[in-house]
């Protein structure tokens, strides 16, 4: 291999990682502002994590340390839909809701 064509691989493969880079600090940014959301409309902020692949987005996983007080399931499942939908700019093929046991 030259070192040309070293060189040219290396800034092609920098240049592919500036694009995964990217998109992991818009991820990171988007979960936040969903927990964000999230603590506002149900008074309890979950840990918010998402999977991409392929450009898709394919899950988006709210989990609360415990079931927010007072909240039916309906309610956080509507309230996730709707944070996921505003924060994240598509919709995931699923949301996946996760609440915390004390195992003691």
């Amino acid at each position: 291999m030259t070192i040309q064509a070293l060189v040219g691989s290396l800034l092609l493969g920098l240049l592919c990682g500036c694009n995964a880079v990217d998109a992991m600090k818009d991820g990171m940014a988007q979960s936040n502002a969903v927990a964000d959301d999230l603590q506002k409309s149900l008074g309890s902020k979950p840990h918010v994590g998402f999977n991409w692949f392929n450009g898709s987005l394919v899950n988006v996983t709210v989990e609360f340390d415990g079931a927010p007080e007072g909240k039916t399931l309906a309610e956080i499942n509507d309230a996730a839909r709707v944070a996921v939908k505003k924060e994240f700019p598509q919709m995931p093929k699923k949301i996946v809701l996760a609440f915390d046991v004390d195992a003691s």
